[in-house]
């Protein structure tokens, strides 16, 4: 959905992937976390503000099941990249999308 998102430029397929996301928690947190990066990438490519946004999911899914994103957000930039997830920015023959690497 991240990649769906900056495709068609479209907030709200975005927002409904991240809310996606948080609400199918993994036993595995690290599960959920290698993919934050892709809807923070993505945040930043379509220059949304970001305390908006969070705040119009967080009053969709509630206080505690934002708190993953929230946490992953504290993270130092660089630990905040897609690379540092092993997913470059890339394109197929729909146009953009995030490509893994490992």
């Amino acid at each position: 959905m991240a990649s769906m998102g900056v495709r068609k430029g479209d907030r709200t397929v975005l927002r409904l992937g991240l809310i996606a996301l948080l609400m199918s928690p993994s036993p595995d947190f690290r599960d959920t976390l290698t993919v934050f990066p892709l809807f923070y990438d993505a945040m930043r490519r379509l220059s949304i503000e970001e305390s908006g946004f969070l705040e119009s999911i967080r009053l969709t899914i509630g206080d505690v099941l934002i708190v993953p994103f929230l946490e992953f957000l504290k993270r130092s930039p660089q630990n905040k990249t897609i690379q540092c997830m092993g997913y470059t920015a890339g394109c197929d023959a729909d146009g953009f999308r995030y490509v893994r690497n490992w």
